[in-house]
């Protein structure tokens, strides 16, 4: 099996190869299944702001907003350390230093990991059974042992995989959403 730096280099090389046409057809199935989960107990979903090769999210933090149900996105606090914090709008959002839209620290709208309904995931490759390989800080496997909320991972086709080399601090998804086409 491929070590874990061999399989990041070539899913992100292949991810932002992958044609724009292609990604926006997979990422409408995709954004089609996570709808559904949005049912009347879901109050507070923790959604990330998408890079451009990852599965879009944008539509979803709107569409969330436009239901009245809260978002949270994350914000890199430091090395390994993320926070979450509730956004009212995209106007909420800022560019981090690392080129990502953050949410602004604001005390007040700081939101617990055990608060979390629903967390949308991104990752560089998955498997169906719910292992998620990240792009190596391990900011979201460290906030996960946290959640109590469902986890989902958000994959296009050409991010999913038989098998992935794990580790102990791995978390496991408790889903993988991913296009048929």
């Amino acid at each position: 099996m491929k070590s874990k730096k061999e399989i990041r280099r070539a899913c992100l090389k292949l991810l932002k190869e992958t044609p724009q046409a292609e990604r926006l057809a997979e990422q409408h199935e995709i954004e089609a299944q996570v709808v559904s989960f949005l049912k009347d107990e879901i109050k507070l979903v923790s959604i990330y702001v998408s890079q451009e090769w990852e599965v879009g999210t944008q539509n979803l933090i709107k569409l969330c907003l436009e239901r009245k149900i809260k978002v949270c996105c994350p914000k890199v606090m430091g090395p390994g350390k993320m926070e979450h914090f509730l956004i009212d709008s995209f106007d909420d959002l800022h560019l981090s230093k690392m080129n990502i839209l953050e949410p602004e620290v604001i005390e007040n709208k700081q939101v617990k990991p055990d608060e979390l309904d629903l967390i949308l995931v991104p990752g560089v490759a998955f498997t169906e059974n719910g292992q998620r390989l990240g792009y190596g800080g391990g900011f979201y496997d460290r906030f996960l042992k946290e959640v109590k909320g469902y986890k989902i991972g958000l994959s296009f086709k050409n991010q999913l995989f038989f098998e992935l080399p794990t580790e102990n601090h791995d978390v496991q998804l408790d889903c993988i959403l991913s296009s048929k086409l």
